[in-house]
């Protein structure tokens, strides 16, 4: 879905979505800032949502929610004055951030987050600078509109490094779809909540639980089609896999009748999902090279 022509850098009020298939897996990223495996994994598999309030078009309140239990949900202020301010982050203690209005030029000229930006405001983008306050980690953040796949998208690039001198990338992109979801959700309280409440909670239940077991399947497919693997990490893939072992040896090993057989099931097909894509990677690669007759052959580890 392509953001409004209406919601500019400077109306960015709403609820935005993380496009996890659009977006760059930041799992890397959480790992070089000391993020421990397991929030990096309950990350990777979150639905991930900012909503942004505007009290004014050079401040922006961002609160950060996710669909996983053991992800604390976060608030980010940002004013447009370069001023440095210091924060107190759930994720990651003592941080320290600013942020400003550059040109496109500028933003263009910035190593690590450089990106397409057709679509900005008075020809300007903004920069968010931050950082863990010990100088353990810093990084980059450049907000802007880019064309993704052919649609209008708010798209954030993002730059970490450490002490160390390691560097991860990232572009996150997002799409607005409060309005749609608001009606939606209206429409199901008002008029099946009243008279069938065990049915509809139920059903809530149950949509939700399918939706986040058939998450890897398009994946599945593309590597399929493409018969590759390229682009898909397997600091991923393990982080999927042990995921999958810990939930299913806690479904499994909970008292008897504590863990509805539905939670069960579903974890079983994301964990054969998972397994899936593991068995792929382990054929397919990186995909297809041209050897030095010019022939094409499959970079699979079972030719």
């Amino acid at each position: 879905m392509a953001a409004p022509t209406h919601k500019t850098l400077k109306n960015l009020g709403g609820k935005w979505k993380l496009n996890k298939a659009l977006s760059d897996d930041i799992t890397e990223i959480l790992a070089l800032q000391g993020t421990n495996i397991v929030v990096r994994k309950a990350i990777a598999s979150a639905s991930v949502t900012l909503t942004i309030s505007q009290p004014s078009e050079n401040e922006y309140h961002i609160k950060q929610t996710a669909t996983s239990a053991s992800i604390p949900g976060t608030t980010e202020q940002y004013i447009l004055d370069h001023e440095w301010r210091n924060n107190k982050d759930a994720f990651f203690g003592e941080v320290r951030g600013r942020s400003k209005w550059i040109s496109l030029d500028e933003a263009k000229g910035m190593k690590g987050v450089e990106g397409q930006r057709e679509d900005c405001d008075d020809g300007n983008v903004i920069l968010a600078e931050g950082g863990k306050e010990d100088g353990s980690w810093d990084a980059l953040r450049v907000w802007g509109f880019e064309e993704v796949e052919g649609e209008r998208k708010w798209v954030q690039r993002v730059k970490v490094w450490n002490k160390s001198g390691e560097v991860v990338k990232a572009r996150m992109v997002y799409w607005e779809y409060l309005a749609l979801l608001t009606l939606l959700l209206f429409a199901l309280h008002t008029f099946l909540a009243p008279t069938t409440t065990s049915t509809y909670t139920h059903l809530i239940g149950y949509l939700g639980l399918a939706i986040e077991a058939v998450l890897p399947l398009p994946q599945i497919i593309a590597n399929q089609h493409a018969q590759s693997c390229k682009g898909f990490r397997v600091s991923v893939l393990a982080n999927w896999l042990l995921g999958d072992a810990m939930k299913m040896g806690f479904f499994f090993m909970a008292e008897e009748g504590k863990i509805p057989w539905a939670f069960k099931m579903c974890g079983i097909f994301q964990a054969m999902c998972d397994i899936g894509l593991g068995v792929q990677w382990w054929i397919y690669g990186d995909g297809k090279d041209i050897d030095r007759n010019g022939i094409i052959e499959k970079n699979g580890r079972l030719s």
